[in-house]
């Protein structure tokens, strides 16, 4: 995979040493292109939540919340803590807090 990209105005490419990190940028939006984890990552990116306000929340259940937060514990993108019995979890790549928090901005309605 290529890892350069384009500044406005060039046309020879910016090498890896030089440009934006293309490879963590596009699986960073890989992890938050469907639309529940997407869902997730928005009420993370206001407060850490336990799984069960998590599901509420998406209105997914259990099976399928537990799958999407561990695509976006692999991604590095969450992290979770036990609290008696409950994980609570919470959104800690800032990068991808800014993104989730400019897109919630940008398409508010």
């Amino acid at each position: 995979m290529t890892t350069a990209c384009l500044k406005a105005g060039q046309t020879t490419p910016i090498r890896e040493s030089s440009a934006v990190d293309i490879d963590s940028a596009a699986a960073a939006l890989r992890a938050i292109s469907n639309v529940h984890r997407f869902m997730i990552l928005c009420l993370l990116a206001e407060q850490e939540h336990t799984v069960g306000d998590l599901e509420r929340a998406v209105g997914i259940r259990q099976p399928s919340m537990s799958q999407q937060l561990a695509r976006l514990r692999e991604d590095g993108i969450v992290s979770c803590t036990r609290d008696g019995k409950s994980m609570i979890y919470a959104l800690t790549d800032s990068r991808v807090r800014q993104v989730i928090l400019t897109l919630s901005t940008i398409y508010h309605r």
